[in-house]
């Protein structure tokens, strides 16, 4: 699955304006008049500019006449006294702007409505980056943080959902939840849903600023997209028609709270709007084709990542939400909600797609289509399901979150259960019909997980155990009492691995020695080995082995969402369970360093690639400098009767007053991820992640631990795993090697910087 369109060979490809509603040349040419859509000059411009040189060729490759209009503070009033050609409605549009911003000028609208009172008049401006959507590699890219911003509206909420859903006294209603998550969610504009607003945004350092860009936004019915230079850089899923969007309009201005903002300095080359929803190759002619599209995608979002650890789809805003672990026929299916800025789709809703991706060995991937899309405006959220595989068929189950927005146009009220069948795993299709409506229920979320009944032979089909049917084929179904095992969870797992069965919930995990359908003898271990920061994850097989996909934790501010994350399970003779890394998944590293060793505090002392460092009664550190941001550390450990806490700092500055903290606390069985903060003495860590329960910490141990990007991620012994988000993104060049109150030795130190 990939989120860029694949195009055809698009040289030949003739750009579409022949059909357009309205087309601006910027010629100067009056006989556009007769159409009803001039342009009327204000202040300096001037208009029928000769382009030159390659800017001419660029500007007749993309169907343009090769001028400009030259802008030196004034704009462009397009389609005064037009009525009906330019006011497009319905629920499909495509608008074209050729733009070159030169430096000097103002941020002002590109692109607006000429309506001095209309709160929403602007359509395509300058706007702040919203940053907490952005992934860590690109915003290490943003320093400006600006963007280009396209503003999309429909009719107000009211008008489009059934009044009992917006009911202010209800106290766990959707509608109340979506404005509070406006409130405190900073990818979210508080009263986007209300008034039906949506924004696309392409960040202004990632596209270049002061150069020519092909800017085109297209809305087909349940899909909104943004492209430059012919590259999606947004996209949401928006529920309505086009509301007011109608002339005549401003072009270098536009006006915010009746205020006339102008002043922009550039050029524009083209402006064209469709009543209908242009295909990827008519977008592609109108950027200049498939070669320039591809050059300008390595540029905009860097070379292409493929499929492996803390891996995500190619974009600047899109994430790996919500897993769905999946094995046959020796492949290893991860499907998983493709969420796009930190969990903002279709107002907060959660409108995304599907992604999926697979392997046969973990070590080649194979990057597949969307599965299961958003096809209709009144779809919701296209929640966590399961898939099974029966009489040569895929049949992958999911409900439809339709009660976090009651449509009027949704025949259907509530969540729903619904099947999209596969012959391959790959190409999905949806059923129509619902499965089942089961109807209302108070609170929280319920997924449909597909388990084996061993005691008919057939299938269960568990609504997180507030409702159960039972089936032989898939296709009929009987509801059933509900199973006798915990009385609540999501997005689950269950299998037999030996002598036991396992039933595994974000994290969480029970236990048994009977089948799920048969048994009250599940108990839930007393510390959740699962639980190690991984987010929403299902458990599946790939030959003996069973493996945990999910994703990573999400970054400060960011609500939802994060990077693939896998851990291979490890089972004790009890009958608990452990983690620890895929060896396959492992990033690749370069060749172990060497670097200087410094004593910093207590006694610490470096001797045949080990260091010790001790203190009897207080702190005591050495340090590395110089470090690369992205490394693998592999040691191991051999602490010394009686220590209190120890272990390394990566990312840190000065003298051990910042940087990210790996702590080992043999009495009390943890391990932590921490930033630190000015004070290396435990008691002042306010940790980003802390597992429990992990045995042997005063006994030796190896340990790897890999820094990427903003990812903190350690696997202890083998048999315990960690992972962390770098939430402070500290970014110091110093590794620190410390125990606190008593002596650790740390040998066999490789420090190797990631090749990826």
């Amino acid at each position: 699955m990939t989120n860029q369109p694949r195009l055809k060979d698009t040289a030949a490809c003739k750009p579409p304006f022949e059909d357009a509603a309205a087309v601006w040349h910027m010629d100067g040419d009056d006989g556009a008049a007769a159409a009803g859509v001039r342009l009327t000059v204000r202040g300096k411009v001037r208009l029928g500019v000769e382009l030159e040189g390659a800017e001419r060729e660029e500007s007749l490759r993309r169907g343009g006449d090769g001028r400009a209009a030259e802008f030196d503070g004034g704009y462009l009033v397009a389609g005064e006294g037009a009525t009906e050609a330019l006011r497009l409605s319905g629920d499909r549009m495509t608008l074209c702007l050729r733009y070159k911003t030169l430096p000097g000028g103002p941020n002002v609208p590109l692109f607006a409505r000429n309506a001095p009172h209309d709160p929403f008049g602007r359509i395509l401006y300058p706007a702040p980056l919203n940053i907490p959507a952005a992934g860590y590699p690109q915003v290490k890219r943003i320093g400006k943080v600006d963007a280009l911003e396209y503003l999309w509206r429909t009719t107000p909420l009211e008008e489009r959902v059934h009044p009992e859903y917006i009911n202010r006294e209800q106290p766990e209603g959707w509608f109340k939840i979506i404005l509070d998550s406006e409130k405190r969610n900073s990818q979210l504009k508080e009263g986007d849903f209300v008034n039906g607003v949506l924004r696309l945004q392409a960040p202004v350092d990632l596209i270049g600023a002061d150069r020519w860009h092909d800017v085109v936004i297209r809305f087909n019915r349940a899909r909104l997209d943004m492209f430059v230079d012919g590259v999606l850089l947004d996209r949401d899923w928006p529920h309505g028609e086009l509301h007011r969007f109608e002339g005549p309009f401003l072009v270098g201005a536009g006006f915010q709270d009746g205020k006339l903002l102008s002043g922009f300095h550039g050029r524009i080359d083209h402006l064209a709007l469709w009543n209908r929803a242009l295909t990827d190759d008519e977008i592609a002619a109108l950027s200049g084709g498939a070669e320039s599209i591809a050059r300008r995608d390595i540029e905009i979002l860097g070379p292409p990542i493929p499929v492996g650890q803390y891996w995500r789809p190619r974009s600047w805003n899109v994430f790996v939400g919500d897993c769905m672990a999946f094995s046959h026929d020796g492949t290893f299916h991860v499907l998983f909600l493709s969420d796009r800025g930190h969990g903002a789709g279709k107002w907060g809703i959660l409108g995304s797609p599907w992604g999926h991706v697979s392997t046969r060995d973990l070590v080649h991937w194979e990057e597949h289509t969307c599965p299961l899309d958003v096809t209709e405006p009144w779809e919701c959220c296209l929640g966590t399901g399961s898939l099974a595989y029966h009489d040569g068929k895929y049949h992958l189950f999911y409900i439809k979150h339709d009660r976090r927005a009651w449509f009027k146009d949704n025949s259907i009220r509530g969540d729903a259960i619904f099947e999209a069948v596969s012959h391959d795993c790959v190409h999905f299709e949806k059923q129509t019909e619902p499965l089942f409506v089961p109807g209302f229920f108070e609170s929280n979320d319920i997924n449909p997980d597909i388990y084996p009944d061993a005691t008919e032979d057939g299938y269960l089909l568990s609504l997180s155990n507030w409702k159960v049917w039972k089936s032989k084929d898939l296709q009929h179904w009987e509801e059933r009492d509900n199973l006798t095992t915990p009385q609540w969870w999501i997005c689950t797992s269950y299998f037999k691995w030996n002598d036991w069965y396992y039933l595994t919930s974000c994290g969480r995990y029970w236990t048994s020695r009977r089948p799920i359908e048969e048994t009250e003898g599940w108990t839930e271990p007393p510390c959740e080995t699962l639980r190690d920061g991984i987010r929403v994850a299902q458990v599946d097989r790939l030959g003996d082995r069973y493996l945990m996909a999910g994703f990573t934790p999400e970054p400060a501010g960011a609500a939802y969402a994060g990077e693939l994350l896998v851990r291979e399970l490890i089972q004790h003779p009890d009958g608990t369970l452990g983690t620890k890394w895929p060896a396959e998944m492992i990033p690749q590293s370069g060749a172990p360093l060497n670097p200087a060793f410094k004593p910093f505090a207590g006694d610490a002392a470096f001797e045949n690639g080990a260091v010790r460092v001790g203190s009897g009664d207080g702190f005591a550190a050495a340090l590395f400098d110089e470090m690369p941001q992205d490394v693998r550390i592999t040691l191991r450990v051999k602490p010394g009767a009686g220590v209190e806490s120890y272990g390394l700092c990566v990312r840190s500055r000065g003298d051990y007053t910042s940087g990210c903290e790996l702590r080992f606390e043999p009495g009390g069985e943890c391990v932590r991820f921490a930033p630190v903060a000015g004070d290396p003495a435990p008691e002042k860590r306010e940790s980003w992640m802390t597992i429990s329960g992990v045995t042997g910490l005063d006994r030796p141990f190896t340990l790897d631990v890999i820094v990427k990007d903003d990812i903190l991620d350690a696997c202890v012994d083998n048999r315990r795993t960690i992972v962390a988000r770098n939430q402070s993104r500290l970014d110091g060049d110093r590794l620190f090697f410390f125990a606190n109150r008593g002596e650790v030795v740390f040998e066999d130190i490789q420090v190797m910087p990631l090749m990826t």
